[in-house]
């Protein structure tokens, strides 16, 4: 016998040992097991998804719930797009339902319980503002030099319009860094978890080559998509780089430039291979919108890493962004 199956042996031997002391002698602990105390029986979340739950659904649930067997619940109130919205979390009127759910638990024999925030953040309505969970935003900004600038910044993005300054970074780029673009605008992406945008247009001048942007697929919009960056003034360009999503990306593509953003002419047009990076020359341009347009791709979707439009003498900006930091 091996050290392995002695050492197996004896713990099985001393496991039943320990359940003899305890009265789950033979028959006792298989009844035991066939039938297990309710002290035994699962917990389940139960999520309000916009805290949109009525009496009537609160007792349909939990008897539908104790009539598999579930023993507790914990209230799980979160947001989603996708559900109307309910009461506001901790609300006289959400406090009702909530007794109410209690109430319903203990005429089943059951336990409830309520996870201690709205969604994902602690908290709750009675907190300012000021003492609320915070993040860290920032927006960025391209000026040339050397030479004394006195600008606005763009702002940041906000929540409840809840916003103060932390620092203003200046940092010295390299001559061959391409002219960020001041709006991203796409034919369309697809939606991620409650419709978060996880592969918006933004992505695809991030500098990071793992994300990616994505467009929706179908009759509407379907093909050909495209992508427009839009610049604070007009911007002289001879070329054109496109980074593929590993295994994805786009074939068919075609480059126009606008003035306005609503007429357009085509500039160039080229083929790319799948997964392929391509820097794509054109004769030099001067304009405020530049659109690459996708006619066809090798998934259903386009699976864009990067696009970065290019002056004279500039590199892509292939490095991790701000957000990195």
């Amino acid at each position: 016998m091996s050290i392995f199956a002695k050492r197996l042996g004896w713990c099985l031997f001393a496991f039943a040992l320990s359940m003899a002391g305890l009265g789950y002698a033979g028959t006792d602990m298989e009844r035991t097991f066939q039938s297990p105390p309710v002290t035994a029986r699962p917990w389940a979340y139960w999520w309000w998804l916009n805290s949109n739950v009525t009496r009537e659904g609160i007792t349909r649930d939990l008897e539908e719930m104790n009539r598999q067997g579930i023993q507790g619940v914990m209230v799980f109130n979160a947001g989603c797009g996708d559900s109307p919205q309910g009461p506001k979390f901790l609300s006289p009127e959400w406090n009702a339902l909530f007794k109410f759910a209690l109430s319903e638990a203990s005429r089943l024999g059951m336990e409830a319980s309520v996870n201690l925030c709205d969604g994902w953040d602690s908290g709750g309505p009675w907190i300012p503002a000021e003492a609320a969970d915070k993040k860290l935003t920032w927006s960025e900004m391209q000026v040339d030099g050397p030479q004394s600038v006195s600008q606005a910044l763009p702002m940041p993005p906000t929540v409840d319009n809840f916003y103060r300054d932390v620092t203003v970074l200046a940092i010295r780029e390299k001559a061959s860094r391409p002219v960020q673009p001041a709006v991203i605008r796409g034919s369309s992406a697809v939606g991620g978890y409650c419709d978060e945008k996880n592969w918006a247009p933004a992505d695809l001048a991030d500098g990071d080559t793992n994300t990616i942007w994505r467009a929706a697929v179908g009759p509407a919009p379907g093909f050909p998509a495209w992508i427009d960056y839009v610049y604070s003034e007009p911007l002289s360009a001879s070329a054109i780089f496109l980074a593929g999503g590993k295994d994805s990306g786009p074939q068919d593509c075609a480059l126009q430039t606008s003035d306005d953003g609503a007429s357009f002419k085509t500039i160039c047009s080229w083929t790319m291979s799948k997964g392929e990076s391509k820097r794509v020359e054109f004769p030099e341009t001067k304009a405020k919108v530049y659109r690459l347009v996708v006619q066809s791709a090798y998934t259903p979707d386009v699976q864009l890493a990067e696009m970065w439009v290019l002056r004279k003498g500039d590199e892509p900006a292939l490095r991790p962004s701000i957000k990195h930091w």
